[in-house]
């Protein structure tokens, strides 16, 4: 390809890019991406756990179904769901069984806690899924599908944060 080929080339991606950012769809969508920031900005004043937990299932079911681009990203995205799988079921007995989650708690080994709590089903999940919207903020998108993937590692932040508050209390740890 000679150079005004590829300059060709580039000016009518740069135009299409362009009359796309004007359309009425793409204002559309980012109205839309606004509003379920603001949804999830406020299931955070929930303070309902699980519940966050099983938004952010539905936002990687709806990633894994209509924005996974490439068998890495589809791989990264099912093993998301077989790791919020096992923190669902991990937070259900820290709910429902604390004596026997402080009593499995000191079994883990030291390297798989930090300040004496354990590194569970939950916090991999969080830790994991974290760094993978942070991967994602690396790429490209709009201002809106930025600002909700941002808001969403929020929302694993607050769920890290009441869930060691959980475990300290389970454990006995002092605060």
């Amino acid at each position: 390809m000679t150079d005004n080929k590829v300059l060709e080339h580039l000016t009518r991606d740069w135009r299409s890019r362009r009359l796309l950012l004007a359309s009425q769809l793409y204002k559309d969508q980012e109205e839309s991406l606004s509003e379920t920031c603001a949804f999830l900005r406020k299931r955070v004043e929930e303070k309902d756990t699980g519940q966050l937990l099983t938004d952010e299932g539905i936002m990687i079911r709806h990633m894994l179904k209509f924005d996974s681009n490439s068998p890495e990203e589809t791989q990264s995205l099912n093993a998301a769901l077989v790791q919020l799988d096992e923190a669902m079921k991990c937070l259900d007995v820290v709910n429902n069984d604390p004596q026997g989650y402080a009593a499995t708690a000191n079994t883990y080994p030291g390297r798989k806690k930090e300040a004496g709590l354990p590194l569970d089903a939950v916090r991999d999940f969080l830790k994991s899924h974290s760094a993978r919207l942070t991967n994602r903020l690396a790429g490209k998108g709009s201002p809106s599908e930025k600002l909700l993937l941002r808001q969403r590692k929020e929302n694993l932040n607050a769920i890290k944060e009441r869930y060691i508050e959980l475990q300290k209390e389970i454990l006995g740890v002092s605060q």
